[in-house]
């Protein structure tokens, strides 16, 4: 993280998490209403689906994994788009399997923390289901977080901005999330 900070000139970075969970409808307009180029980071291909259903056709730009071409042609999409004005749709595997490098952003939006699938992981580590949470799969989605924030970080743009719609950072898991985005003083944490 400090590597990204320290190469570009981006600080002050405002980290905005929902306190209440948003409808579809409201997730909705926080996206059409976002300014620049935005990543709006789903948890899975069905909530992907839903949010390009009821974006599409609303005169938005929109780029969407699965729905504008396979991975190639979206990443060459992205590559060759001059607008100023972009949602791109993105499930988290989708993110972590095929875009090392992000094309240039404005803002992320997470809907979901980015838990692993319920039970994949404690069974193929070899670990039971008790005490496996804490010791590892936080861990593990706290690592995966890292990864998305300064993935984005690392990506060119001006004024960067991000939104977590999760309001369990805020309540759940000891604090963890949000200790780790307390650890930055380059980030500022509001809540709606």
């Amino acid at each position: 993280m400090q590597k990204c900070l320290a190469e570009g000139a981006v600080r002050n970075i405002p980290v905005r998490v929902m306190a209440k969970t948003l409808h579809l409808e409201k997730q909705i307009e926080l996206a059409k209403n976002l300014n620049g180029r935005t990543l709006l980071l789903l948890p899975n291909e069905l909530t992907l689906t839903k949010i390009y259903q009821s974006l599409h056709g609303s005169g938005t730009q929109l780029l969407a994994y699965k729905y504008s071409g396979n991975v190639p042609t979206l990443k060459n999409k992205l590559k060759n788009f001059s607008g100023d004005q972009l949602l791109f749709l993105l499930t988290t595997h989708a993110l972590a399997k095929h875009w090392r490098v992000l094309p240039a952003l404005d803002n992320l939006v997470v809907f979901k923390l980015p838990f692993e699938a319920r039970g994949s992981k404690p069974a193929l580590l070899g670990l039971g289901e008790q005490g496996s949470f804490v010791d590892t799969i936080l861990p593990r989605a706290i690592s995966s977080l890292h990864r998305i924030i300064t993935g984005f970080l690392a990506a060119p743009g001006e004024q960067k901005h991000i939104f977590i719609l999760d309001p369990r950072l805020l309540t759940d898991y000891d604090r963890s999330f949000l200790n780790y985005f307390e650890e930055f003083p380059e980030f500022t944490i509001s809540t709606d």
